[in-house]
């Protein structure tokens, strides 16, 4: 059993990660045939996806700018993913016990 709310944090995170990965990995694209998004991993482990990045039709430079707006380094970020125009990011003192 997990023991709080931090330990189900990161179970659901690296499920996230998996999925995402998975539907990257299959080439499932962006969209299904509802037009339902699918979550787009962009940094993974202060890493930056430059693949997804490009395939959402964003710079480098947006995405730089998108973090400094929110006081975020990219070597902060444990998990981002873009999903319904926006950009959602999981830091990594988010996750730490």
């Amino acid at each position: 059993m997990l023991k709080n709310k931090k330990n189900l944090l990161k179970l659901c995170l690296v499920v996230l990660m998996i999925v995402s990965t998975i539907i990257v990995l299959t080439g499932c694209g962006k969209k299904d045939n509802k037009n339902n998004t699918f979550p787009l991993p962009i940094i993974v482990d202060g890493k930056v996806n430059f693949d997804n990045l490009y395939s959402i039709k964003k710079s480098n430079n947006w995405l730089l700018n998108t973090l400094f707006s929110r006081n975020i380094k990219v070597e902060d970020v444990f998990y981002s993913f873009y999903q319904n125009n926006e950009l959602y990011i999981i830091k990594n003192n988010d996750i730490k016990n």
